[in-house]
This record gives structure tokens, C-alpha cells and sequence, in this order.
């Protein structure tokens, strides 16, 4: 039986290694696969290489009608500090879009991942399905009926930086790409972090070294969110999930729910037994 704190260690040391990924630093083996995977989930392949090295650079001719639009949308959003009026405000930007922009996004998906292990891969493509349809369908469906009592009326904290990367990534995109698609991913994004107060990616996103995004309640958490800072572009440091810890960090799930109901006992003779 592994204990919280051996695998709290093991997933430490896997935290390390994928910063050092992300950083150019410690290679190990299979790093080539591990590190695209990494890329997608952060959204660093949202980018091409080109477009993050040289982000100051002019737009592409071809798209600065695009980008125009999305500056434009980012600028609106950005004002925005209550949830009512927010969500009719994403609502209409994800609208604007043609119906085959979620099917677009999520071939580019699949096409980034061909190349990588089919077991994990088949994982990864369930939650980005989710990720973007799953969200779209959340945002449309709560658009048409709002609710009429919010649990957290205003928008969380840090919604009008999320604009301004959202903005700077398109406009870095847009030396190289259209950067049409990369905003409905922000929009979406956006939607799921501080309209519905939820991760970017959702629960049961997997990582590679077997973590994933798990929830406990109303509290999100997520193998390697101390690390978020260390892509550029990202969504991760503005998700209010927490860094895994604890049981949260124990990736057999029966070894898990185990660790799980003994706490729950043992907060019940506590709390409720004296």
C-alpha cells in the first residue's frame, strides 16, 4: 500500500521533472512525448514556436482583420467585474464563431497528438473533447437561462489580466496563424475559470506520470499548478485550482478512495463525536 507522503514524494519529483520540460533543463527518457503532452494540456502548442519567440512582431497581413476582432472582444470583456453581465458578454463572442469552429479545434487537437501513446492519448483526446464542447454547450445552455441567484455574484479577481494575456496571445499568434480560433479557446477558457468558477481544464484531465485534475467539494486541484508560471501564454495561472496534495496525490484509485474514507471517518468521530 503506498502512503500520501510516498506519493506525495514520487509526485513531487515528477513535478520537478516536468518543470525542468518546460524550463530547457533534465532530460529522462520518453521527455519528447512527455513534454508535447505537456505543451497541449498548457496550451503552450496553441502557438507556434515562431509566434512565442517573436511576440512583438506585426500580424501576418492575411489576419489583421482577425486579430483587429479579437482585441476588440478581449478589450469589451475586460471591463467586466459581475457575472450577469460577463456571461451574455462571452456568450456573444463564442456565438460569432461558424459551427465547424469546435470540430476545428478540436481536429488541430487531434493532429498535435497523433504521433503520441495511443493509451494515453485516447485519455487526453476525452478531455479536451469535453474541454471544448462540453464548455461551449455549459456557456450556451446558461447563457439562454442565467441563473437568478449567483453563488459568487462578481468575477473572481485577476479576469481583466486574463484579458490582456488573452489579447497578447493572439497577437503573437497572429504573426503566424489566424488567431481566430486560439481566442474561442480563451473565450471558453474563460467562461469555465470565472463565470462558472471552475478549472480551465476540466476534472479528470490527465498528466502524464498517471495525476490528473480532481475536485474535492467546491475545490479544484491540479498536479502542477505551482508551476503554471512557466508557460508562457498559458490559462493555468489564472485557474483557481489549487496544487494537488495529499490523497489528491495518490493516482491508484482504489488506494485513494481507501485514504479517502478513513478521512472521512476519522472527521466524523472528530467533528461530530467528540
Amino acid at each position: 500500500m503506498i502512503s500520501a507522503t510516498v506519493a506525495q514524494e514520487h509526485t513531487m519529483d515528477l513535478i520537478t521533472k516536468i518543470r525542468n520540460l518546460l524550463t530547457g533543463g533534465e532530460k529522462w527518457a520518453g521527455d519528447r512525448d512527455q513534454g508535447r503532452c505537456i505543451d497541449i494540456i498548457m496550451d503552450t502548442a496553441s502557438l507556434p514556436p515562431a509566434a512565442r519567440e517573436k511576440a512583438a512582431a506585426a500580424p501576418d497581413p492575411h489576419y489583421i482583420a482577425s486579430l483587429e476582432e479579437c482585441l476588440r472582444v478581449w478589450s469589451g470583456l475586460s471591463a467586466h467585474t459581475k457575472k450577469e453581465t460577463l456571461l451574455p458578454a462571452v456568450a456573444e463572442a463564442a456565438s460569432a464563431y461558424p459551427h465547424d469552429a469546435l470540430t476545428r479545434m478540436m481536429a488541430n487537437f487531434e493532429r498535435k497528438t497523433a504521433d503520441m501513446q495511443k493509451r494515453y492519448r485516447d485519455r487526453l483526446l476525452v478531455a479536451v473533447h469535453r474541454e471544448i464542447f462540453d464548455t461551449h454547450h455549459r456557456l450556451m445552455t446558461m447563457a439562454r437561462e442565467p441563473p437568478t441567484l449567483w453563488r459568487a455574484p462578481r468575477v473572481r479577481d485577476g479576469f481583466s489580466n486574463y484579458c490582456t494575456m488573452a489579447a497578447a496571445a493572439c497577437r503573437a499568434q497572429a504573426a503566424a496563424k489566424d488567431p481566430a480560433l486560439l481566442s474561442l479557446t480563451y473565450l471558453l477558457a474563460g467562461f469555465a475559470m470565472y463565470v462558472e468558477d471552475g478549472p480551465g481544464h476540466p476534472v479528470g484531465t490527465p498528466f502524464p506520470g498517471g495525476l490528473e485534475v480532481s475536485r474535492d467539494g467546491w475545490t479544484t486541484y491540479c498536479p502542477v499548478r505551482e508551476h503554471a508560471d512557466d508557460v508562457p501564454f498559458s490559462i493555468c495561472p489564472f485557474c483557481p485550482a489549487l496544487q494537488s496534495a495529499g490523497v489528491h496525490l495518490i493516482r491508484d484509485p482504489g488506494e485513494k478512495k481507501m485514504v479517502e474514507q478513513k478521512e472521512y471517518i476519522r472527521n466524523y468521530f472528530t467533528n461530530f463525536k467528540g
